[in-house]
Parts: C-alpha cells; sequence; structure tokens
C-alpha cells in the first residue's frame, strides 16, 4: 500500500496540531515551517482539513488553526476519506498495533501509524 506524501503531511500536520494547547493555535506559516512545506501546499491541506471538519480556524489577532475535537476523537477513516482513500480501506477499521517496546521506540512520529497501516494492509 502507498500512502501519499499528501496523507503523510496530512498526519503530520494534525500531530502538531494536537500537540499544542487549543488556546494556541499555528498559523499557516508556522506550521508549513514545521512540516517543511511550502505555504501554499500548507494552505492547501488546511482547507482540505477544515472542509472536513477536522480543524477550525481562528480569526483576528493570535489567529491560526486548532483542532475541532480532542486529537483521540479523529479517526484514521476520516483522514483517509481527506486523502483519498485507498479502495482496500473503504469500510475497514484499522485496528492498533501491537509491538514489542523495543519496537515502538524504534518508529518515530507518524511511522508507527504507517507502519500499523502496512501490517493491516498485508494481512
Amino acid at each position: 500500500m502507498k500512502i501519499s506524501s499528501r496523507m503523510n503531511f496530512g498526519v503530520e500536520t494534525l500531530a502538531r496540531l494536537a500537540a499544542r494547547n487549543a488556546d494556541r493555535p499555528w498559523t499557516v506559516q508556522s506550521l508549513a515551517r514545521s512540516i517543511d512545506c511550502s505555504m501554499s501546499f500548507t494552505e492547501g491541506l488546511m482547507a482540505e482539513l477544515r472542509k472536513a471538519g477536522l480543524v477550525e480556524a481562528e480569526q483576528g489577532p493570535g489567529s491560526g488553526f486548532y483542532l475541532n475535537r480532542a486529537a483521540d476523537r479523529i479517526t484514521m477513516a476520516e483522514l483517509f476519506r481527506v486523502f483519498a482513500a485507498p479502495h482496500s480501506f473503504d469500510g475497514q477499521l484499522v485496528t492498533p498495533l501491537h509491538q514489542p517496546q523495543s519496537e515502538v521506540d524504534e518508529l518515530h512520529g507518524a511511522d508507527l501509524l504507517w507502519e500499523a497501516l502496512r501490517l493491516h494492509a498485508g494481512a
């Protein structure tokens, strides 16, 4: 299974939003710098995530983006719908990955997620 770069950057962006308190929204400029993408690409990601109801934008002083709900309430199915899910995952639930802690410690950021999806797709 191939994961698009758009999906990868979408997940990385949501992870950064989840790591910050809602009282301090991220600007597009900060997010773009954080995920090492252009402003226009990041603006496109945020527009898709906002349209899907996963993020909200705060206007005015201190403006920026924040998650629309708690991170643990956002599902992979929603992300696949936003970023063109592969047909093989339509209607399927992605189950948590159970690996020894030593293997989990070697995975960073979204790598754990991608490894879980890779293993699920191979099942």
